[in-house]
């Protein structure tokens, strides 16, 4: 199973459940959080330790379904 799969109904983004000795290996990973440290911080924990807080913009996305 992926993190996209349809049979992960938490869509946990956490890539390495099954490497022993991962600090995180048995946390839910949110999709933002993987993006941080996987995408921009390479997995850096001291760069990752450090981050006092984070600004991060949402776009709303409203869809609706009409039937009659």
């Amino acid at each position: 199973m992926t993190c996209l799969d349809e049979g992960n109904p938490r869509r946990n983004w956490n890539e390495y459940p099954q490497w022993d000795g991962l600090p995180l290996q048995g946390e839910y990973h949110c999709w933002l959080f993987h993006d941080l440290c996987d995408h921009v911080l390479g997995y850096d924990w001291g760069a990752l330790l450090g981050i006092g807080k984070i600004w991060t913009d949402v776009m709303l996305i409203q869809q609706r379904i009409e039937s009659w």
